[in-house]
This record gives structure tokens, sequence and C-alpha cells, in this order.
């Protein structure tokens, strides 16, 4: 069945993955209203290691004495603005849901003076919120979330990340995390992400030498107005029950030009595999460099039930790429001046490319050597694209059309 509207099983996805994500930072407003809770304070320059940390005149000093606080549920480890401390911190114990332990800063920090730590690491540790840090490691992830079990209801805030050996942040098997507001810059990897459940909000992510945001396994998570630029490869990889929205990405691609896009979805499932997943509302511009690179606006592989609406892609080789995958709703979005072919649907395998939907989306060709749609075969023996239904679309020269509009290539 086709859709001209978000399907029903992505707005009942959509609708728990916005109650969970408001009860979520309802549950925090509620937390910070009730805890009652005890500070340390740490500074690197006039603390004391053997004064209590109580007050910000008795102040521990180092990272070692921090890492011995005895944390309880609603205590918070606080740093002081301006300084750099040596070393990495280790959370190791758990709050509660009303009274998570949090680390942040004091005295009138902002954007430019955070305090400077060299590594965070969760560990078996649920309940955790970093608030206004600069977390810069020069060997491994700049934060590393990871537990024997599941871990529950991590947030980091308002922070900056940075870990030019590594990815700036990992993050595994965490049922609730909501990253928001920060700064990845400067990383092999951006954000990774694995069987997590959760949101990223409003972050920045640029100069990143491999992936922007990287997710795996069965993660709901909503990608929601992040800007990316300056990324080397791939800006988004979704995994299943993702959605990506309102996302900005720019210059996306610029050191791995090979199987390289703007948005695309991981590829270790199995063909088919259902990622009931959305992609919406993105402006994606400047992927790749060439037209011999195979660098993409939008990739979609091997996978069923995606919706793809209301985005706009501009200076791509092609801006929308299909190869092997089925039940995939196409509508209203723009597709500007891609560099070869606008869009282009591939059948790989037996189970083929079927059940497409474009509606209402508009082309703007460039290059008048290139189609706006091409189907091709790269197996003889193919059924070849199956009911796919085209309504509505514009296609519109840029130039003048060096040859028809669409058409169909069979490969050996």
């Amino acid at each position: 069945m086709f859709y001209t509207h978000t399907p029903l099983w992505l707005t009942v996805s959509s609708f728990f993955t916005l109650i969970a994500f408001v009860s979520y930072i309802s549950t925090f407003t509620i937390q910070s209203t009730f805890a009652s809770s005890i500070i340390y304070y740490v500074d690197a320059t006039n603390g004391n290691d053997l004064s209590d940390g109580l007050t910000p005149g008795t102040a521990w000093k180092s990272l070692t004495k921090a890492n011995s606080a005895p944390l309880l549920s609603g205590d918070t480890l606080s740093f002081l603005c301006w300084e750099s401390y040596s070393g990495s911190l280790s959370l190791l114990q758990s709050g509660i849901i009303w009274e998570p332990i949090s680390v942040n800063s004091y005295g009138s920090c902002d954007g430019t003076n955070q305090p400077i730590l060299e590594g965070i690491f969760i560990n078996n540790a649920s309940y955790i919120i970093l608030d206004g840090l600069n977390i810069s490691s020069s060997g491994s992830s700049a934060i590393s979330i990871s537990g024997a079990s599941v871990l529950h209801n991590i947030q980091v805030l308002n922070s900056s990340l940075s870990a030019p050996n590594s990815e700036c942040m990992v993050a595994e098997n965490v049922d609730t995390i909501n990253i928001q507001n920060n700064i990845f810059s400067n990383c092999q990897g951006g954000f990774s992400g694995s069987f997590i459940w959760g949101s990223l909000f409003q972050n920045t992510f640029s100069w990143i030498t491999l992936d922007g945001i990287t997710l795996l396994g069965d993660s709901p998570v909503n990608i929601l107005q992040n800007t990316l630029h300056h990324i080397g490869s791939s800006g988004i990889i979704f995994a299943k029950w993702t959605s990506v929205s309102q996302n900005n990405l720019t210059n996306i691609c610029t050191l791995w030009n090979t199987d390289c896009a703007g948005v695309t979805n991981e590829k270790t499932n199995p063909m088919g595999t259902h990622f009931s997943s959305s992609i919406h509302e993105n402006i994606i511009k400047n992927v790749g460099s060439g037209i011999s690179g195979n660098n993409y606006g939008i990739d979609i592989r091997g996978i069923a039930w995606v919706d793809i609406a209301d985005n706009t892609v501009q200076n791509a080789e092609k801006a929308i790429y299909l190869e092997d995958s089925q039940n995939l709703n196409i509508y209203k979005n723009v597709n500007l001046l891609s560099r070869a072919t606008s869009m282009q649907t591939i059948q790989k395998t037996n189970d083929g490319v079927h059940e497409l939907t474009f509606t209402g989306n508009t082309f703007i060709q460039r290059n008048p050597d290139y189609s706006y749609f091409e189907t091709r075969y790269d197996k003889t023996d193919a059924d070849g694209i199956q009911n796919t239904t085209m309504n509505g679309n514009t296609f519109y020269p840029l130039y003048k059309i060096g040859r028809a509009s669409c058409r169909e290539r069979v490969s050996s």
C-alpha cells in the first residue's frame, strides 16, 4: 500500500519517541526541584586535595581526588571554569531516577572558558548528567559510555568535545540518552551509538575525519536540528527506528569520495530489514567533489520501510540513490544541481527494488549529459523495478536537456 502522507507506523513511532523525550526532560526538571544533594568543588589552581571539597573556598585540586569522591544519588561534582585538569574522570556510581549524579562547572562559565578535562568514562553507571564541560582527549574518545548491562538516562549538555585520534563520543546499550547543544569538533568520528534510545538535538559537528553521526542496531533515536559541516566521510548513518529530521549538512564527504553520503543507512542488517525510519526536512549541500566518486545526498541500500520527504539536496553526484530497497515513500523532495543523475535505482540481488512511490518531487538538473532518473539492473535475470508509482513530479532543465528525462539500462 502506498501513502501520500506520513504512514501510520511512522506517526506512532514519532509519537512515542516524543512522549519518551518529553517525559525524560520532565523527569529531570522534577529531579532538580526535589533532590537534596552534596556539591563537591574542584579548582586546579587554588584547590587542595586535603580539603573537604564542600565549598569553592575548600575545593579539591586534582582529578585523582575527584575520582575518589563518594558520589551518591543527587550529588554534584563541579569544576571551576578557566581551569585545565590533568587526566580523565571515571564515573562508576549511579544516581536514581529522581536524583541523578551531575558533573558540571562553576564560576561564570560560558562556551569559551569551560573547564577542560582529558576524558570522561561512564562505566556501568546510570542517571548521569554532564553539563557545560570541555572534554579534549588526545588518545581515546572524549566521552565513552558503556556497561555490562543496559544503562539508563544519560544526558550530555552544553559541552565541547574533541578527540583527534578517536571518536568524540561513543555510547552503547543506553535506553534513554539525551545529547543536546554540544560541539563535536576535531575528531576521527563524531558520535557513535549502538542499541540506544533517545535524541541528538541541536548539536554541531565539524571538522570530523570520518562519519559525523553513526547509529547501529535497534536505535530509536531522534536526530533533530543538528548542524554538520566539513565531515570527511558520511554525515549521518541511521539505524532501525531512527528519525532524521531538520538537520543541516554542508561540505560532506570531503576526504572519502567513494560510496559516501549526506544521509545513509547502516549496512549490517540482512537484506530487506524493516527499518521503519524517516528522513524529513533535511538540507544537504556539497557532497563530495567529483562525478565519479559515488557520493550521494541520500543513499538507501538493502532495507525496507523508509520515508524520504521534504529534503533539499544540492550539489551531490546523485541526489538520491536507491539499491535493493523496498517500500520507500519519496515525496516533496527538491533535488538541485546534481553533478550526474538526480535519482538512481539499482537492482543487484533477487530481492530487487519494488514498492516505491515518488510524489511531488522537484528535479533541477545541472549536467545535460545525464538523465533525471535512471534505473539499472546489474542482474540480467532480475525482475526489474516493480510496483513503482510516480505522480506529480517536476523535471526542470537548468541547461538544455541533452537526453530523455528518464532512461533504463541493463548491465551484465
